[in-house]
């Protein structure tokens, strides 16, 4: 299909509303982004990423879970022309969770579209289907405080089976048949047979001597290694007091800079640390592996920085005290010919601000000579008596005791 083509089913879908909105862009914008026809953006968004592939599939969530059950929720796979956009809001007042569900449902429902997802306490994601003379067309809505993900695929979507799980294994049969106490004969005394004798030893032959060289001996085992510690707001803050720099082991998505819902808890760590020490100032450095276009890399590490500030902020630290940098693949900390070196050169650095007062030094321990022990102090010892015929006079009262002074 041709791009009129698709653009004339656009128009059949969205009905009267004209397809000038899918052509719109603004300042801000990344190059080569726009708004999908019949929903545009919240005022004060901006797009930070596009994609749009074909063929590709998505899986729509499409129940409608309660706050006590938010995680039953069944899903629609959907294959057909997909757009991705990413929304950031710039500014210092972005709308809350809500507005934006309300945006995008008000919105939807005035264009036809059934909304067979809505946000729950534990979700707060929405899907939004309109189906019109056999052409569907699907939309995803993820919001957040400052950023908002639009899926939109536009095809037919399929049940994806659940997959039941397994039943519990049967319980093992008895040892032994239970048999009626009454059917149960008393016991025989039966004596027990004499033990055969043992057989004999063989008689020891003495080995060859080894010609060759001795056998290598067998390899230790392999010691097992120990697990990383885990990392709290007290180690994090340690090592920024004493090296200035740290590194925030979270995970994004490939190709995305969406944090893995496994990174959550030290996005928490990291808040925790921010509100025990209200004077500190964070520079957060995005990095990336060396592979594919550096320009790319570059604006990948930017957004992935902004993300990470994106979600301290949302946890009520001041936007002021956090900075993002975006660093590229160019200062990578291991080798990028392996899997195990790139996976370590996508990282999250935390660092001190250069204008954050840097923590008090250690005194430097000067080495001294050690004291020499004085002899301990003894009690003078009376003068010898006088051999001559003179007897000397004394202080009637001589300290402790000792007449040893001459008047």
């Amino acid at each position: 299909m041709n791009a009129s083509a698709r653009l004339f089913v656009l128009a059949g879908l969205l009905g009267a509303v004209t397809v000038s909105p899918f052509l719109r862009a603004e300042s801000g914008d990344v190059q080569g982004s726009r708004d999908y026809p019949g929903l545009p953006r919240i005022p004060g968004f901006v797009i930070s990423d596009y994609t749009e592939d074909n063929p590709a599939s998505f899986d729509f969530p499409v129940a409608h879970p309660t706050s006590l059950d938010a995680d039953n929720v069944d899903t629609v796979r959907v294959r057909g022309h997909r757009y991705v956009i990413r929304y950031e809001y710039p500014g210092d007042s972005p709308p809350s969770l809500l507005q934006t569900q309300q945006f995008y449902e008000k919105l939807a429902t005035r264009q036809g579209f059934e909304v067979v997802k809505s946000g729950a306490i534990h979700d707060v994601t929405e899907t939004f289907h309109l189906d019109r003379k056999g052409h569907e067309l699907w939309v995803y809505l993820d919001p957040a405080i400052t950023i908002n993900m639009l899926t939109i695929v536009e095809g037919k979507g399929e049940v994806v089976p659940q997959v039941p799980s397994a039943p519990p294994p049967p319980p093992p049969p008895p040892l032994s048949s239970p048999v009626p106490p009454d059917v149960i004969a008393p016991p025989e005394t039966v004596l027990p047979a004499p033990a055969p004798p043992p057989p004999p030893l063989p008689e020891s032959k003495p080995e060859p001597a080894q010609i060759g060289p001795a056998a290598a001996p067998p390899p230790m085992p392999a010691s097992k290694t120990e697990p990383e510690p885990a990392v709290t707001d007290e180690s994090l803050y340690s090592t920024l007091e004493h090296k200035g720099r740290v590194v925030l082991p979270v995970a994004f998505l490939p190709g995305q800079p969406d944090l893995e819902a496994d990174s959550a808890p030290l996005i928490l760590t990291v808040i925790t640390m921010l509100q025990k020490h209200p004077g500190l100032r964070l520079e957060i450095d995005g990095f990336t592996d060396s592979t594919g276009d550096p320009r790319r890399n570059q604006r990948l590490s930017e957004r992935r920085a902004e993300a990470v500030r994106a979600l301290l902020v949302e946890g009520h630290i001041e936007q002021s005290r956090l900075d993002a940098v975006g660093l590229g693949g160019d200062q990578p900390v291991a080798d990028n010919d392996t899997p195990e070196g790139r996976a370590k050169n996508r990282r999250i650095e935390l660092a001190l601000l250069k204008d954050t007062p840097p923590p008090l030094a250690p005194a430097p321990v000067v080495a001294t000579e050690k004291p020499v022990a004085e002899p301990p102090a003894s009690k003078p010892t009376p003068l010898p008596a006088s051999t001559t015929d003179e007897t000397p006079s004394y202080h009637r009262t001589a300290p402790n005791g000792v007449n040893y002074y001459p008047q």
